[in-house]
């Protein structure tokens, strides 16, 4: 995943639909956030408490939710080659 892209969220059973609006077009990368680190990684970030891991932003943007744990696992578009 390159710098500079932003997160697009796929329907989900659990995370309210506010939630899910929020988090859509956040940036990706090494820091940013759960969803955006583990889309940076291409792999499962299990986080087992938001709260004390994330501060700033992140934890502002989850408070309000009841978040305190989360295991984003990224879905990747794999484009085919001609």
């Amino acid at each position: 995943m390159r710098m500079g892209s932003t997160c697009a969220t796929a329907p989900a059973p659990s995370p309210s639909e506010a939630y899910t609006k929020a988090i859509d077009g956040l940036p990706i990368g090494p820091k940013a956030g759960s969803c955006g680190t583990a889309m940076y990684l291409r792999e499962l970030v299990v986080v087992t408490d938001i709260l004390q891991i994330h501060s700033g932003t992140v934890r502002v943007g989850v408070e309000p939710y009841g978040l305190r744990a989360c295991c984003p696992l990224p879905y990747l578009r794999i484009r085919a080659r001609r």
